[in-house]
């Protein structure tokens, strides 16, 4: 098989994994992923197989946007997937636990913009005005691969192991948030079990959202109105389990819910 095709073969294996709900295997060695370039690439492939069968890009999320992970990782910048229209739910919803493989819950600060964006080396005002809201975002990460990513080749061509998420209701003018102050904190059947500050995404998520805005125009990617942008991780993975009632609470942003079904 040329090399040029190991990345559709990637994403053909990811996304009959998610059809399936039956993790696959490390596509690394399969599909010989050698280096972040062909993780993208494979990343890629899985988003225009997607569009074909009929979804579309809603906006782009970072992962491991804290500079402490990154560090770790050995990583000069954060990684970047794509959001699906598809796998929006409206805030409150009750999701179907057999929609998901093995879905864990991220706490996040979301974006959405209220205008297109061309300029690559906008600024931080330009940004503030071009916003509709920042709101508390609840991510549920899923992953097609079998134990979860060991790899981070497994996880960016995995789209970041996303599965779905849910935005809150826009609360105050973008302009007016100290986002890098926020606290957020997340209740499972009614009990605390995680808190995370907004800081940890870039040191504030207005910066890790302009520098992702940055570097996609700068590939030649528009950012329009309605598109959506989770800056990252405010705390860890937190194992979601049939019948789970999940709470984000983000001090003046509000807050965002949902349940999960019972397993059938």
């Amino acid at each position: 098989m040329s090399s040029t095709s190991e990345p559709t073969e990637a994403a053909e294996l990811l996304l009959q994994a998610r059809a399936l709900k039956t993790p696959c295997a490390s596509i690394v060695g399969r599909c010989h992923i050698a280096s972040m370039e062909q993780a993208y690439a494979a990343q890629q492939q899985w988003q225009r197989l997607s569009i074909e069968r009929g979804d579309r890009i809603a906006g782009y999320k970072l992962g491991l946007s804290n500079p402490a992970a990154q560090a770790a990782m050995g990583l000069d910048g954060p990684l970047q997937g794509v959001l699906m229209a598809n796998a929006q739910y409206p805030a409150g919803s009750t999701l179907a636990y057999t929609d998901f493989i093995a879905p864990r819950a991220e706490i996040e600060v979301a974006m959405v913009f209220a205008q297109d964006l061309t300029d690559p080396e906008l600024g931080r005002n330009q940004l503030l005005a071009a916003l509709h809201a920042v709101v508390p975002a609840l991510e549920i990460c899923d992953s097609a691969i079998a134990g979860w990513p060991k790899t981070l080749f497994d996880a960016v061509a995995d789209n970041l192991s996303s599965g779905g998420y849910l935005l809150g209701t826009p609360q105050c003018e973008p302009a007016k948030i100290d986002a890098s102050a926020l606290t957020a904190t997340l209740e499972l059947n009614g009990e605390q079990i995680a808190e995370g500050k907004a800081s940890s995404a870039m040191g504030d998520p207005i910066e890790a959202c302009l520098w992702l805005v940055r570097d996609r125009l700068r590939q030649g990617v528009s950012i329009k109105a309605g598109d959506i942008i989770l800056t990252g991780a405010l705390t860890g993975l937190h194992p979601i389990a049939p019948g789970d009632h999940l709470v984000l609470r983000m001090g003046e942003l509000g807050e965002v819910s949902c349940r999960f079904s019972s397993a059938a």
